[in-house]
Formats: structure tokens, C-alpha cells, sequence
């Protein structure tokens, strides 16, 4: 526990969390004073989330992650160094929100608010090289490639 009586995992449990891969995925994090902070994640699990952020964070600051429009976890900042941080769900999310993330992600479907804001061009799930590369959208049952936001 926390000093403001929540629930965290201790460090050895959220080591073994499985966690998702997730390249070139953003989420948008809200501070209490209201500041909107941009995290471009590293990786993700039911226990939290770790990324490359431009912001300065102190340890145990609380952040509303949004993960989709309706799923906002409240996360402790747990370590911050160097542009990176990891944070810790107050309360675990839950593993179905989790694989729906990490399908829509690897079809090339914008899933996080913070993606859909800066899909200029249409490359948000991609990393440098994939892009570089030519990856594409997956293509639907119907083979049209996945509605991207405008």
C-alpha cells in the first residue's frame, strides 16, 4: 500500500506481469493540476505502463493513463529517469481490455485517443523501420484496410 491507502503491486509482481509490446503506441497521461502529457509507450501490462515522456515527473505522483475514451486508470508515477518513466495501476486492468489493446494495435487500428490526435499520416503503430519498410494497415475480412481517423 501507498501512503494514500491504495493498492499497488510490489516491484517483483509487476516484473512478472505479461506485458505487451506495443511500437509506436501513445497515450495521452493527465496530471492533477490538469497538464495533458503525451507518453509513447515501451511496453504494457494489467499492472501498468512504462514509456519515453518530455515532462518532469516526481515519484508517487498520480496520473490518470488513457488508455481508450472510457478506460482512464489511475497510475503512480514508480520511476522516472533520463525522458523515461514507468508508472503503477492503482488497480489492475483488466486482461480482456488488455488483448483487445494488443489485437487492435497489431491491426493497425488506432485504439488510444493520443494515437487518433496525431495519425497525420496513418503510421502511429509503426516504428521508423516498419514504416521504412512499407508496412501497411491490416486489411479486414472484406480487404479493406482498417478505417484510420481523419
Amino acid at each position: 500500500m501507498d501512503g494514500a491507502g491504495t493498492a499497488v503491486a510490489d516491484a517483483s509482481e509487476r516484473r512478472r506481469a505479461p506485458r505487451a509490446r506495443l511500437a509506436g503506441a501513445e497515450l495521452f497521461l493527465f496530471r492533477d493540476d490538469g497538464a495533458r502529457l503525451r507518453l509513447q509507450v515501451c511496453d504494457l501490462s494489467d499492472l501498468g505502463v512504462s514509456g519515453l515522456i518530455d515532462a518532469e515527473l516526481r515519484l508517487g505522483d498520480s496520473i490518470l493513463v488513457q488508455l481508450e475514451e472510457m478506460l482512464m486508470p489511475e497510475a503512480l508515477v514508480i520511476w522516472a529517469q533520463d525522458g523515461a518513466a514507468g508508472f503503477a495501476f492503482v488497480s489492475p486492468v483488466p486482461l480482456t481490455h488488455l488483448a483487445r489493446i494488443a489485437e487492435r494495435h497489431a491491426a493497425g487500428a488506432a485504439w488510444s485517443p493520443a494515437m487518433r490526435a496525431g495519425s497525420d499520416l496513418h503510421s502511429w503503430w509503426t516504428d521508423a523501420d516498419a514504416h521504412a519498410a512499407g508496412r501497411q494497415a491490416a486489411l479486414d475480412s472484406n480487404g479493406h484496410a482498417f478505417p484510420l481517423p481523419r
